[in-house]
C-alpha cells in the first residue's frame, strides 16, 4: 500500500 499525505493526516490507498 502507498502512504499518501492527505491534509494533515496520513491515509493508505489500497490498489484494486
Amino acid at each position: 500500500y502507498l502512504p499518501v499525505m492527505d491534509g494533515t493526516k496520513f491515509i493508505v490507498l489500497q490498489p484494486e
